[in-house]
């Protein structure tokens, strides 16, 4: 963005997370990237994304967001030092890709959740890819062939209603904005 500007605010003290940012003209925080002195990172969120999840899913769509990429920070204050927007969009690479393989422990479906949905379709046919499910959610499910029956004569039929647990979610903005909860089917 021609009009931003990238920060790292360092901990007040050794052993403290970092948190880069990405502001605006008004000073507004844009990007972010929270960082603990280990490598993990805690949030790359991203106000247009987050914009994008509230216009497609509503706030559901954001409570998810801000459980794979983490929330808003308070925007930079003490101890704040300029770097290049190489640097920052580094830190916002890593960052961003991390947060897809870190547990979701929060927000409105934590994983190992079960939720109550119905197969609606397969759209690929028994035994290929998967099986998509209503869960009654603004954002629907998925059951990938993994996690079904190897003899795709045992797949649950379209309109079959069962319990489900929640093993990760999954959201993508490459076109419009996507997200879809990963399932496995449970026993009652």
């Amino acid at each position: 963005m021609p009009n931003s500007s990238y920060l790292c605010a360092r901990g007040l003290l050794p052993g403290l997370a970092e948190r880069w940012f990405e502001t605006g003209d008004g000073g507004e925080v844009l990007r972010q990237v929270t960082r603990a002195p280990t490598g993990a990172v805690s949030s790359a969120w991203a106000r247009r994304e987050a914009d994008l999840m509230r216009e497609r899913f509503g706030s559901f769509g954001v409570a998810l967001y801000e459980a794979v990429y983490g929330g808003p920070a308070e925007p930079p204050g003490r101890s704040v030092a300029e770097v290049s927007a190489e640097e920052f969009e580094d830190a916002w690479r890593r960052g961003h890709i991390g947060r897809h393989f870190t547990p979701y422990d929060s927000g409105p479906v934590p994983q190992g959740t079960r939720l109550a949905g119905t197969v609606a379709a397969a759209p690929w046919g028994p035994g290929v890819t998967g099986l998509f499910v209503d869960l009654g959610l603004p954002v629907g499910g998925f059951v990938d062939m993994l996690q079904l029956p190897r003899d795709p004569e045992r797949w649950p039929a379209v309109g079959t209603d069962g319990s489900f647990e929640v093993v990760t979610l999954r959201i993508s903005f490459d076109g419009d904005p996507h997200a879809q909860i990963r399932l496995r089917p449970v026993g009652e």
